[in-house]
């Protein structure tokens, strides 16, 4: 059985799909006015935090780290 075709779950599990995912379950707390650009931040906060907390634990990453690796400018 060749599983290449045979699975229609895989998009269901790509990093856009779980973000979206997270948006709309956290609809009532998380507010944004453009969607697509928050699940796309999303998506690269989630990726810098599994980079670098392959190099160091999750609890030693800090913010200024995630900002860095990300791309992304922390809210201060």
């Amino acid at each position: 059985m060749n599983l290449a075709r045979r699975r229609p779950w895989t998009n269901a599990f790509s990093t856009e799909a779980l973000c979206t995912r997270i948006l709309e379950r956290h609809r009532a707390s998380i507010r944004v006015q453009k969607p697509r650009l928050a699940v796309a931040n999303l998506a690269r906060i989630t990726g810098a935090t599994l980079a670098l907390s392959d190099k160091h634990s999750f609890h030693a990453t800090t913010l200024r780290q995630l900002a860095e690796i990300s791309g992304l400018r922390t809210g201060t």
